[in-house]
Order: structure tokens, then sequence, then C-alpha cells
């Protein structure tokens, strides 16, 4: 009843999807995007933004044109965001390759998730994990704060890591995706989806064009592929979508 009042609310009528969609979220900050659905970050206190003192000025200023872009596209903005974002193939795609291969994904970090649809999405394929998230941004307690180039966390601290859409804003690939590779268990996974063949500009800075040019930002013999596809998006007037799941075995 609550989830159908909920969209009452906003003069929405309550389907089945949508319902279940609220459902599902049970960490939804609802009260924040409710008051907040036509501000700015500014205008919202509960969210949190990386520290960008002491960076070099290009540095600074790609940080808050992604902050800035990532925000607009998030539930707390615009919370209809949570029905038209989908999200769910890597890792349902994981599911399935954890499985063949016998993997644990008791730990698993999100990169770049920006809110909790993205931990909420993981958490129902791999319920009994514990999902964290990283952002330049947060509103929830379960996203840290912090740079994918410079991750806040411990050497081989996570059963997989998952960078949907993330690793094309990179400033330094090199830097980002080292992170990921760094902070993964040995026997881990790391997952990334990525939009190949399309035209860079500020945000999306990085088209790593197949999958041979991302694969090779990671050390000779430290990865094999699990997994890997190349979705067409013609229909879509959208550039493919390169996903691939790698198994760390070295270090």
């Amino acid at each position: 009843m609550k989830a159908i009042n909920y969209y009452l609310s906003f003069g929405i009528k309550p389907t089945l999807k949508k319902i279940l969609s609220v459902l599902v979220s049970k960490y939804a900050p609802k009260k924040l995007f409710l008051e907040n659905k036509d501000k700015g970050i500014n205008d919202i206190p509960e969210i949190n933004t990386i520290n960008t003192e002491n960076k070099s000025q290009d540095y600074a200023d790609y940080l808050k044109i992604q902050i800035k872009t990532s925000v607009s596209r998030t539930r707390y903005i615009n919370p209809l965001k949570r029905f038209i974002q989908s999200r769910s193939q890597l890792i349902e795609r994981l599911t399935k390759t954890a499985k063949n291969h016998n993997l644990k994904c008791k730990s698993i970090l999100s990169v770049g998730s920006r809110d909790d649809n993205e931990l909420d999405n993981i958490s129902c394929f791999f319920p009994k994990a514990e999902v964290r998230g990283l952002d330049l941004f947060s509103a929830s307690p379960r996203i840290t704060t912090g740079d994918m180039h410079n991750m806040p966390f411990d050497d081989n601290s996570f059963d997989a890591t998952i960078a949907i859409h993330s690793m094309e804003h990179s400033y330094d690939p090199s830097k980002s995706l080292g992170e990921m590779f760094r902070v993964t268990k040995e026997g881990g996974v790391i997952c990334i989806e990525v939009p190949v063949c399309f035209e860079t500009n500020e945000t999306d800075r990085t088209d790593y064009k197949n999958l041979f040019n991302l694969l090779s930002f990671f050390k000779k013999d430290s990865i094999e592929v699990l997994w890997e596809e190349l979705e067409n998006r013609k229909q879509f007037s959208k550039p493919p979508n390169l996903r691939v799941i790698v198994q760390k075995i070295a270090s």
C-alpha cells in the first residue's frame, strides 16, 4: 500500500513494475529526492562530495564536471531516473559466471554507483553479499565518497569489482583500471561495461574502441577473460556496449 501511495503522490499510475521498483529499493531516501527533484547539488546538503582542494586546476575542473553531470542523473535530483536506467545486464551475467566458475562473491564494490539503485540491484542478484559503492559524491552510508583513480580501500578487498558506464569517464584509465585490479582479491573478478566507438567529450573522455584496447591497461598474464560481449545499440541511436568479466589470476 505504501508503494502505491508513493506513486500516487507523484500523480503517476502505480503499475506493477513501478511498485516492485519501490519495494526492491528499500534504502531509497524518498524524502530527499521528493524535496529536491528540481534542484541541483548545491541545494542538497545531504550529499557529500570529494574534496577538490590541493588538486591541479585541470583535475579539479574534471572532478567538478563529472560530479555535476553524474548528480543530474541520480534519483536524488530526478526520482523518475530509477525507472529509465537499465544497468543490470552485466550484473545478471556475473551471477551466471560466478556459478559456472565457482566464484565467491561475498564482497562486491560498485565503482561509480551514483545512488543506491545499483547497489540494490546487485543485492537482488547477490542477497548474501556485502555490497558497497564508490563515487565522487554520496548521499548514502553505503556509498563511500572517493576517487576511482585512488580508491580508499586496501589491496585485495573485494571478491568482485563492478564498473558500469564509469570507466569511459576516467581521467587516467591506467590508474582507474589499475585501482580496480588492486582492490580485487586474487581469484576475484573485475566486471566492466563501457560504450565504444563514440565521439568523446568533456564527460565521456575515453573510447576504448574494442576489447583488446581495454584489456591492454592490465599487465600481461595478470587476468583471464571469463566472458565478454558486444551489444549493438543502433536501434536506440547509441554506440555499442562492451561488457567483459575478467578474473584476477596474479598480482
